[in-house]
């Protein structure tokens, strides 16, 4: 099974292959200050890639833990001088470009489903000026499957195997699954 670090990696990895002209790609421990951002940037252009957290879970009947993952990428470029404008340009360019590479990409990886980009943000402000950088960002949202199939383990054989119609399936409509054998709904 995958984990959000997997995922990280593989953008990183990702990242780099489609935009050599980067000068650094790189992992990121979570959230972006302004302060970090001058330290973090010295090569530039570069990216830096973080696992921001989980927004919510979901349990599947399968006994998987269903995580929506929160991914950004931070692009910085040089601003400073006569070639601000067009530096922000190229950082807006590349934040578009991880955009189009993050959606609909499950990154090869078992256990994930395909990224949605939720944002692209200009990260522009009299500070992040005043440090001659362009910041852009894109989020993305994914779910990673965490845990174990209930079925999975070598030897583990379902006592009883229940069947629904979709649409009407989950929680919400137990009462509408029959048990493939026998017929009868389960328990409530």
């Amino acid at each position: 099974m995958s984990t959000p670090q997997d995922v990280v990696d593989k953008a990183i990895a990702a990242i780099r292959a489609a935009l050599p002209e980067l000068r650094e790609v790189a992992e990121h421990p979570g959230r972006f200050d302004l302060d970090e951002a001058k330290r973090i940037f010295a090569a530039v252009p570069g990216v830096r890639v973080a696992f921001l957290g989980v927004s919510h879970f979901e349990r599947d009947p399968a006994g998987y833990l269903d995580a929506v993952c929160t991914f950004a990428a931070v692009i910085a470029t040089n601003a400073s001088g006569q070639q601000a404008q067009s530096a922000a340009s190229f950082a807006a360019a590349i934040a578009c470009a991880i955009a189009v590479l993050a959606d609909r990409n499950d990154w090869g990886l078992d256990g994930v489903d395909a990224a949605q980009v939720t944002r692209i943000d200009n990260l522009y402000g009299a500070a992040v000026d005043s440090f001659g950088l362009a910041l852009w960002g894109v989020a993305w949202s994914q779910i990673v499957r965490l845990g174990e199939d209930a079925f999975f383990a070598e030897g583990v054989v379902p006592s009883r195997i229940y069947v629904g119609i979709h649409p009407a399936t989950g929680a919400a409509h137990k009462a509408n699954y029959e048990d493939v054998r026998t017929g009868e709904a389960p328990d409530a």
